[in-house]
């Protein structure tokens, strides 16, 4: 508030205090959203348990959305056509790492920076990705680490 006001309004001065207060409550107030919208999120993408229904949700989302590439048994499908080779699911090694958690986030976000495995977030709801995450776990070999 410019000084001059101040001293030709004396109670401009008195009304300054609030102002901060109101300041710090509205700052309060957007750091507890902030926080609680974080852990919203965090709960969400909390892994569900994995069962032979999701499994069988899980194929039909790769069905439809991944065999293209990685081929209807997940061994790597169109490798020649494409600049990359798409993983083999089957053998439990997975390049951008192989926890449940690594595999949801690989499907959800895509793998920068030329994207030949895009980001599936905006086609794939949350659940279904961790449908297809159970159903590429049982395609492995190799159990879970």
């Amino acid at each position: 508030m410019p000084e001059a006001y101040e001293r030709s309004y004396p109670a401009a001065r008195a009304h300054k205090p609030h102002r901060r207060a109101l300041l710090r409550m509205a700052i309060m107030i957007g750091v507890t959203a902030a926080l609680f919208e974080a852990g919203v999120q965090a709960a969400d993408t909390a892994p569900p348990k994995s069962s032979a229904q999701a499994i069988m949700q899980g194929k039909t989302t790769f069905d439809h959305f991944c065999s293209a590439c990685h081929g209807h048994d997940g061994k790597g499908g169109l490798g020649e056509e494409l600049p990359v080779t798409p993983a083999d699911l089957t053998s439990g090694q997975w390049k951008y790492g192989g926890s449940d958690e690594q595999i949801f986030h690989t499907i959800r976000k895509g793998v920068p920076p030329q994207f030949y495995m895009p980001a599936w977030e905006e086609q794939i709801s949350e659940s279904d990705t961790w449908n297809l995450v159970f159903y590429i776990r049982s395609l492995a070999k190799a159990p879970s680490p």
